[in-house]
Order: C-alpha cells, then sequence, then structure tokens
C-alpha cells in the first residue's frame, strides 16, 4: 500500500512539472505575450465613479500616485512594489462605484491580442444575478494586469461582450 502512494505521488509530481514547463514556455517562447493578474479585489482603495484604466510603467509612476492623495490598499501597494517593471508595466482597471457587493473583473484570457500598436486584454465582467442577494455596500471592483513590454503604445481592455472598456495610452 504505501508502495502505491509514492507511485500516485510521484505521477501527480510529473505531471505537475511537465504543466509548469507547458506555461513556462509558452510565456518565453515565441507565443503570444501574457497578460498575468496580479490583484482582483472589491477595493482597491483608487474611488472613481466611472470605469477607469490607469497605465503603472514605472516604480515613479507608482510613487506618483500615493503622494497624489490616492489611497491604494495595502495589498495593491504591496503587489505593486514585487513587480519588476523592467520586463513590463501594470494596467490598473476599475469599474466605479457600486452600490452592492457581487461585482468583479477577472482575465477572460491571459493571451494578450494585438491589433498595429495597441495590445488587447479580454476581461470577464461579473455581476450579480439578477434577484440575487447581495450585501449593500459601495464597491469600487478592480484589478491590476501586469503586461510585458512590446511594440504597442496603448493598452485596452474589452469585456466580454467585446465593448471597449477603457483605451490608455502607454510612457
Amino acid at each position: 500500500m504505501k508502495q502505491k502512494s509514492w507511485r500516485i505521488l510521484t505521477g501527480v509530481l510529473l505531471v505537475s512539472l511537465v504543466l509548469y514547463g507547458c506555461i513556462a514556455a509558452k510565456k518565453s517562447m515565441g507565443g503570444p505575450p501574457v497578460a498575468e493578474m496580479i490583484y482582483h479585489g472589491s477595493d482597491c482603495g483608487f474611488r472613481s465613479d466611472a470605469p477607469f484604466g490607469l497605465w503603472i510603467g514605472e516604480i515613479s509612476d507608482f510613487s506618483r500616485l500615493e503622494t497624489d492623495g490616492s489611497l491604494l490598499c495595502e495589498a495593491v501597494r504591496q503587489r505593486l512594489e514585487e513587480v519588476d517593471f523592467n520586463l513590463g508595466g501594470v494596467l490598473l482597471l476599475g469599474l466605479g462605484m457600486q452600490k452592492t457587493g457581487g461585482y468583479g473583473i477577472r482575465l477572460a484570457s491571459t493571451d494578450l491580442e494585438s491589433s498595429g500598436d495597441t495590445a488587447i486584454v479580454r476581461l470577464r465582467m461579473i455581476r450579480p444575478s439578477s434577484g440575487s442577494r447581495v450585501t449593500q455596500a459601495l464597491t469600487w471592483p478592480c484589478i491590476l494586469i501586469g503586461i510585458p513590454h512590446g511594440e504597442y503604445r496603448h493598452v485596452q481592455a474589452m469585456d466580454d461582450a467585446g465593448r471597449l472598456m477603457v483605451k490608455t495610452r502607454i510612457h
């Protein structure tokens, strides 16, 4: 019985290594650039009434946000401090103020598309279903998306219905 458990564990470990290798190869070898979800939550601390997009291309952009009085939450600050801005930047997207819980943003695909000088990120919008019970609280759903350097000068985010959510210029 003990020998069978080791075989199963060894098999699971080998499958995990192969899958990790495939993901790493996709990131580093000639495939499409990969967007990375760095953080998502119901409140990043950046308060806006309307949907917004903000490009953070270097650490000084992040520092400027902090000095301009934007109160980014601690989790967002920590994630931004871990970003290697030599490899790419971060797109901060928000849905704007929502009057209930149940809203959110996720990456629909990690594949980063491009059209001319524009990188395109596909998002999945999360909304409470009609008649569902939700918390009665103000939220500001947001997501931080890591975007590798490339030949693009703009990043645009498209929702799951194909509508443009935001387009922002990369410095």
